[in-house]
């Protein structure tokens, strides 16, 4: 497992995206989409996503005692979201390792929830229950992302990096990025660019409202013990504005 942070106006360090690695001994660091769909197709997801969740939160609660505070985000696969025992998953490793509930953002994508069904409903229910915000990722490059607002009803929604990486080249992505931060602003929804990498990316989406940021110009994703020697933990540590309220509760 591996940590990206996640940044504020501001620049202080807000949350923690937790992202799955796999260190092959012959072809080096492979990213989620090479070993997730492996593992979905052979029917062994949930069974990995298991793994990773409760890795992800044993290694966050080590840092946390860094930088309390701090939220973390965990993916989950659309295998794991249609899982009945998704929630008492959750509750057993929070429980666990003596985590709230609260500091846990849930990203989830448009294929998660294009089969929807009396699960998926109960375990996105059951997850705003217990205190958990909702995240839609890679917004924008779905079919139906506009639908999925209504039906998912997200604390927040990530930019897809495809648009802003062509924020200066292509007018087009500009305009889309434009709409989903006024669309968010009305809904009362936070808003994440992802693939922020550079000075002039970042101004550019500031000043159009964005919330959070993440990307290369901040952070690579970094191992447990990178994250601790980082200079984002340590000005969190020494008081920066971390927070453990949930998006789009401001």
């Amino acid at each position: 497992i591996l940590f990206q942070p996640i940044l504020d106006a501001q620049g202080q360090l807000y949350s923690l995206e937790a992202l799955a690695r796999w260190r092959h001994p012959r072809r080096g660091l492979l990213g989620p989409e090479l070993f997730l769909d492996l593992a979905e197709r052979y029917r062994q997801g949930g069974l990995l996503s298991d793994e990773l969740m409760n890795l992800s939160l044993s290694t966050y609660r080590q840092l946390d005692d860094l930088s309390a505070g701090l939220r973390l985000s965990i993916n989950l696969p659309p295998s794991k979201l249609s899982d009945v025992q998704l929630i008492a998953d959750l509750c057993r490793g929070l429980e666990r390792h003596g985590l709230e509930p609260g500091r846990i953002t849930i990203e989830i994508t448009e294929r998660s929830v294009l089969l929807h069904n009396a699960v998926v409903t109960a375990n996105l229910r059951q997850l705003r229950e217990l205190g958990m915000a909702i995240s839609l990722d890679d917004f924008g490059t779905g079919y139906s992302s506009l639908s999925l607002l209504s039906t998912l009803q997200p604390d927040e929604v990530k930019i897809d990096k495809s648009f802003v990486m062509a924020l200066h080249h292509d007018d087009y992505a500009r305009q889309i990025v434009t709409l989903i931060v006024e669309m968010a602003q009305r809904m009362n929804l936070v808003v994440v660019a992802e693939g922020v990498e550079n000075e002039r990316s970042l101004r550019l989406l500031q000043g159009l409202g964005v919330h959070y940021f993440q990307g290369f110009h901040f952070s690579c994703p970094l191992s447990p013990a990178e994250l601790r020697v980082s200079p984002l933990l340590q000005r969190a540590r020494l008081g920066g504005s971390t927070t453990v309220s949930p998006p789009g509760a401001s």
